[in-house]
């Protein structure tokens, strides 16, 4: 049983899935392509040939999870695939890269994405606590103390603690 439905929204856990990580891949790999034309180390119809090998169809999940056991990353499988697409500018897949370059650099792309959805959903978290410590800035309650009840706060000042924590 999966917890993810509970804990994780569903615009979330689409940025962050292994489809999502398998196209970060391919995108890595058709930027790499573009950059080292635009420095001059790839001829340009190299690299667009590379960049047109570089579909997300080439990159189903499942395959590059099972075919990228043996070498241990779904890059290696991955690149095997692209270079088969490309053609001729197969040999330029990958050029000068590592694979680790481009699973850092593919990590960076999904956690940039999700980080987009986490701090929109603390901006709303933020502004409801802001709203409810305006409220609730008279609403007496009881403080707390080492499990028992203190001096009497406001819930407004409990609220606003949580939106300074």
């Amino acid at each position: 049983m999966t917890f993810d439905a509970i804990f994780v929204p569903p615009a979330l856990a689409e940025v962050v899935s292994d489809t999502a990580w398998a196209r970060a891949l391919v995108e890595c790999e058709r930027a790499l392509a573009n950059a080292e034309s635009l420095a001059g180390v790839l001829a340009a119809h190299e690299a667009a040939a590379v960049a047109d090998a570089c579909r997300p169809e080439l990159a189903d999940p499942a395959q590059l999870a099972v075919e990228g056991r043996a070498p241990g990353n779904p890059v290696e499988p991955l690149v095997r695939r692209l270079r088969d697409a490309a053609g001729q500018a197969g040999d330029r897949v990958h050029w000068g890269a590592t694979t680790q370059d481009i699973m850092d650099s593919a990590a960076m792309l999904v956690a940039g994405r999700a980080l987009g959805i986490i701090l929109a959903d603390l901006d709303r978290l933020a502004g409801g606590l802001a709203g409810l410590a305006e409220r609730h800035r008279q609403t007496p309650m009881p403080g707390r103390t080492l499990l028992q009840q203190a001096v009497p706060i406001t819930f407004g000042l409990k609220a606003a603690g949580w939106l300074v924590a």
